[in-house]
């Protein structure tokens, strides 16, 4: 069997050609495509339904799944510090809301506005906006920053993971 042909080449979307086939493959999605105008334009239509269950898996998986992984990590970093008799404040009111409307944006952004630029742009600003907070604090001690900042970057990936699984959902025939 030879290996596949590339065909063209995005950010996240990497489309193969089987030799002798004619058939053309999506790698991130695994769908095919049927059609030449199809392939041009890089999707296929997707079922409503299969949509609207990717949004409910997306939610749930924002809801339940994303604040037990950030929990752990919390509570994690918190037993470090208090080995080393160090003290990290309470936990900022806010950041599970955040956390719901950026995983509809990464969904959204995925499934209809066709990739990554969206997402790209929401994390150079969430950590631009992060960024100037933390250097502009002089009043929090230097584990409470480290704390906070592993607390962001997990709970973004997660965030990502559960919108990337309503996306294979929505994705379904």
């Amino acid at each position: 069997m030879r290996a596949a042909k590339t065909v063209t080449a995005h950010a996240c979307l990497i489309v193969f050609q089987a030799p002798g086939t004619g058939r053309t493959f999506d790698s991130c999605l695994g769908r095919q495509f049927q059609g030449r105008r199809q392939k041009e334009e890089g999707r296929t239509a997707m079922n409503p339904w299969s949509v609207a269950l990717g949004i409910i898996v997306t939610g749930v998986l924002s809801y339940y799944a994303v604040p037990l992984v950030v929990k752990y990590v919390e509570d994690r970093v918190r037993e470090q510090m208090r080995d080393r008799n160090e003290t990290v404040g309470p936990r900022l009111v806010g950041g599970d809301v955040l956390g719901y409307l950026e995983c509809a944006l990464f969904f959204g952004s995925l499934v209809w506005a066709g990739g990554v630029a969206l997402i790209a742009a929401w994390l150079v600003f969430k950590t631009a906006a992060k960024w100037k907070t933390w250097d502009s604090v002089g009043k929090v001690p230097l584990t409470e920053i480290q704390m906070r900042y592993r607390v962001f970057v997990i709970g973004t990936a997660a965030n990502i993971v559960a919108a990337l699984a309503g996306v294979a959902v929505a994705h379904l025939p």
